[in-house]
């Protein structure tokens, strides 16, 4: 009978964990997050200078915002959407949502209600600002009245086109981007 004979071979990862000059692991979570919090700080500067997109352009002060360009501002609304993971548990997310479905839903009733876009504008300055700080219930109180508004104002023109909750980015709005661009 012949002896097995067992080679063990050293992967270049084991090597490369016992070599002199890397970093700890405790080095690494630091750094790790360093980069996440540069990565929120610029996060938030994009949602204030989107925000401020919004006014300039949609503010209730704009005497021509009922000249300018819908998809514009549902454009500015996915951008706070998309910038806002650095905002949680505040509820810009949804509250911005909530302003594209009401572009959504005004785009295919044919009218925009202002006074709701004014609405939605406010709610998100006001929970970018304050919003991390409100109680669970305070946030969602805020946002339920969005929620209400849509279907108040944009429900009553299509009511199956808009749910609460979702919009092109939650795949339940039933409007296309040529739609809007011709509304």
């Amino acid at each position: 009978m012949s002896n097995v004979k067992i080679i063990r071979v050293k992967s270049k990862l084991a090597a490369q964990v016992f070599r002199s000059g890397g970093i700890t692991a405790s080095q690494a979570v630091k750094q790790a997050g360093n980069g996440i919090k540069s990565m929120r700080d610029a996060g938030i500067a994009m949602v204030d200078e989107t925000l401020g997109k919004i006014d300039a352009q949609f503010g209730s002060s704009m005497k021509a915002r009922e000249t300018e360009d819908l998809e514009d501002l549902y454009r500015l609304s996915a951008r706070i959407i998309d910038s806002s993971a650095c905002l949680p548990d505040s509820g810009v997310e949804r509250a911005a949502r909530a302003l594209c479905e009401l572009v959504d839903a005004s785009a295919m009733g044919g009218s925009l209600d202002w006074e709701a876009v004014d609405v939605h504008v406010a709610s998100l300055k006001l929970l970018r600002m304050m919003g991390a700080q409100m109680t669970a219930a305070e946030r969602e109180q805020v946002l339920g009245g969005l929620d209400e508004v849509i279907k108040k104002r944009a429900g009553a023109m299509v009511p199956e086109a808009i749910t609460p909750g979702g919009d092109r980015h939650g795949h339940q709005s039933k409007l296309s981007t040529r739609q809007l661009s011709r509304g």
